[in-house]
């Protein structure tokens, strides 16, 4: 079990500044930093490291933000930037945006290369996605998707392929756990 520390507390303080303006995509009504949070907890669960819940926290923060690598490193320490660095699915520097299909596809080699620090943060990321898409279908049924940048067949391909790079490089618990909310997803969208 992971207790608050000073540099844990630090983190909370950062990430709820940086994201301040930030909201969820859905709704747009609630704060991005609560899926930060979620990720950071979910991560207590599954791992008392200090360093992988800071990441969790900070796991966005280099595409959502000017925040960079290198003030991230100076604040929280070279491991912590290093796992965020690593997931990091975006760049930002000017010019069009990365299509969604490519910038996944990005992302899903990185994760085939990443840490079992990084595994397991991408693995709280997706598991948190996955029971805020079942509770936001509850509610607005199909009209959901039409608030991404791809479809749900899109959607579900890319929480696939992330499901099999974790079950063959992070089996356990979590993995096991997101694996589980994606087939409910799939059940709950189907029927």
């Amino acid at each position: 079990m992971m207790f608050l520390t000073p540099k844990l507390n630090q983190a909370i303080q950062l990430a709820s500044r940086l994201y301040k303006t930030h909201l969820r995509r859905v709704d747009n009504e609630t704060p991005y930093v609560t899926h930060l949070f979620s990720v950071a907890w979910i991560l207590a669960n599954y791992s008392g490291d200090e360093d992988v819940i800071i990441a969790g926290l900070f796991h966005d923060v280099l595409q959502d933000t000017s925040y960079d690598a290198k003030n991230l490193g100076k604040k929280f320490g070279p491991r912590v930037q290093k796992i965020v660095s690593n997931l990091a699915s975006e760049d930002k520097r000017p010019g069009p945006k990365t299509d969604w299909q490519k910038k996944k596809k990005a992302y899903l080699k990185k994760l085939k290369n990443a840490s079992k620090e990084g595994l397991l943060v991408a693995a709280a990321d997706k598991y948190h996605n996955l029971l805020s898409l079942k509770e936001e279908y509850k509610l607005m049924g199909d009209r959901l998707w039409k608030c991404f940048r791809a479809p749900k067949t899109k959607q579900f391909w890319f929480y696939s392929e992330v499901l099999k790079i974790l079950q063959n490089r992070l089996p356990g618990e979590l993995t096991k756990t997101c694996k589980k909310s994606f087939q409910e997803l799939i059940k709950l969208t189907s029927s």
